[in-house]
């Protein structure tokens, strides 16, 4: 696989999760936004994702790879919130407000949590995923654990050099000189 292969991949990774941001910014920055009817009112997108698979799929060996394509962007088909609100110039005959069907805390979850495939591909297998996401935890333990390893090799280190010290100048005093 050569490098413009692994630059494409990378490229078409980071533009789907550029599109997934985008998508994610739009949600948040209209979760509030009231209407006046069903109609008029923003609705959720989600981005729609595939793996495509160089010519030869996986039984091209070393020269297998697959990059991301953005299918599309699909408005969320769960219900708009209802609120009534007879004082506000937005709100219908009923005095109803219609809101955006956006979960802030889903969204923001979102934002930092990377996408499942659900698909054949070899990396959506069970395992795989339960790996990925022990890493999470993985990074965690090794945060608090180096650290604690550092200080510890330091402490040992240094009380080890001071033995030392002591054993030698007590095996071999320096000598005392008349000044």
């Amino acid at each position: 696989m050569s490098f413009r292969d692994i630059a494409q991949i990378a490229g078409s990774a980071m533009t789907a999760q550029t599109v997934r941001l985008n998508t994610v910014a739009s949600n948040l920055a209209n979760a509030e936004t009231a209407g006046s009817s069903e109609a008029d009112t923003y609705k959720a997108r989600k981005p729609v994702f595939a793996s495509v698979f160089q010519q030869g799929g996986l039984s091209a060996g070393p020269r297998a790879g697959a990059s991301v394509r953005v299918l599309d962007v699909v408005e969320s088909s769960e219900p708009l919130r209802k609120a009534y609100e007879p004082d506000n110039p937005l709100a219908n005959e009923r005095g109803e407000v219609f809101y955006p069907n956006v979960n802030p805390v889903a969204e923001m979850t979102r934002r930092v949590s990377r996408p499942v495939a659900v698909d054949d591909s070899p990396m959506s297998s069970p395992t795989v995923l339960r790996m990925t996401s022990a890493l999470h935890y993985m990074t965690a333990a090794f945060a608090v654990f180096v650290p604690l390893a550092a200080g510890l090799y330091l402490t040992v280190t240094v009380a080890w050099t001071l033995v030392q010290r002591m054993i030698l100048r007590r095996r071999y005093p320096l000598p005392i000189t008349a000044d």
